[in-house]
């Protein structure tokens, strides 16, 4: 019965869980990119490259830092002109982090972001 509690409970969660992640995913704008097939070199190349390698820390091109410093961090270079970001996280962490991360880089005011994806 105990094990039956846990379960449903952690089922609870889960689906609480999902269920913001995708009110989040409503909120990313979804930008589709044309692709000449002759020229691979017209791909988007987004300016800025971040990995989420914890729960409350960035790997913001080579320098670990927190999600604090990041949005300051992040707030310049937007000044600065960059309008485009890549996401990635390293294994293991959770998507939480990463939505927290996509929301600094919402607040700041980029809007292009893309979600880099490993292969299993």
């Amino acid at each position: 019965m105990k094990t039956a509690l846990i379960g449903l409970g952690l089922l609870v969660v889960i689906a609480i869980n999902l269920v913001a992640f995708r009110s989040h995913l409503r909120k990313v704008q979804i930008i589709p990119v044309p692709v000449d097939a002759g020229n691979v070199g017209s791909l988007l190349i987004p300016d800025l490259s971040i990995v989420v390698v914890g729960p409350d820390s960035v790997d913001f091109h080579g320098s670990r830092m927190s999600f604090a410093e990041f949005t300051i961090r992040l707030t310049d270079l937007k000044k600065a002109g960059a309008t485009s970001v890549k996401v990635t996280s390293a294994q293991g962490v959770s998507y939480e982090a990463v939505v927290s991360v996509l929301d600094c880089i919402r607040k700041v005011g980029i809007e292009r972001v893309e979600i880099g994806t490993h292969s299993p």
